[in-house]
């Protein structure tokens, strides 16, 4: 996995930070993203999220990638 590069989301567990590329997205994606989320937490409540990747600018589309698993 590659190192996170953003200093403030150091220290931070994958949930907080998919928290806080949510709330920073502000539009139409985050929203879509926080309702997705909700459905596969509702559907599978043991999932686990990590973020697998981040690119510091991107700007045709979200900056980020994410990924949820069933835990083991």
């Amino acid at each position: 996995m590659k190192a996170n590069t953003n200093p403030s989301q150091e220290g931070k567990s994958a949930s907080e930070q998919i928290d806080d590329i949510i709330k920073e997205s502000g539009d139409w994606r985050g929203k879509k993203l926080a309702q997705l989320r909700a459905v596969i937490k509702h559907a599978d409540p043991t999932v686990v999220e990590a973020v697998k990747w981040k690119k510091p600018s991107r700007p045709e589309g979200v900056p980020f990638g994410l990924m949820m698993a069933h835990s083991a």
